[in-house]
């Protein structure tokens, strides 16, 4: 998911990522799960209460985001990959990227990597190559 690109979001207060990455496989199989966790570099004011002269913080914390994946080589050709990532955002998210929290936030793929043999060549040996 790409809630937060390249650089500093919308002029915001910054990003900090902490993550967690497991990776195993059995036999041609691989399977792997990343956790996210997004904070704000500062903490992110309740936008609601800035304009009463009170005001509060919601905390830095974003939201956690759980990517799936797993991969496997149907043959020597052709390759299986598919993933699936959740997104689980606060309510300081939807100050600094909008949204809702109570929206569903996810998204699955699914990729066939084709790679042909289109051409061989047999190595004829000569005197020179020996």
């Amino acid at each position: 998911m790409d809630w937060f690109y390249v650089g500093n979001y919308a002029g915001s207060v910054g990003l900090n990522d902490i993550y967690l990455k497991g990776k195993f496989k059995v036999k041609k199989h691989k399977f792997g799960a990343d956790a996210h966790a997004f904070l704000g570099a500062a903490a992110i004011l309740d936008k609601g209460e800035v304009n009463t002269g009170v005001v509060t913080s919601t905390g830095s914390y974003l939201g956690t985001e759980l990517d799936l994946y797993y991969e496997t080589k149907l043959n020597k050709s052709v390759t299986f990959k598919g993933g699936y990532s959740q997104m689980f955002m606060t309510k300081s998210m939807t100050y600094v990227k909008g949204g809702n929290t109570y929206a569903i936030q996810n998204w699955a793929y699914v990729i066939f990597i084709f790679k042909p043999t289109l051409f061989t060549h047999k190595t004829v040996k000569t005197p020179l190559t020996e």
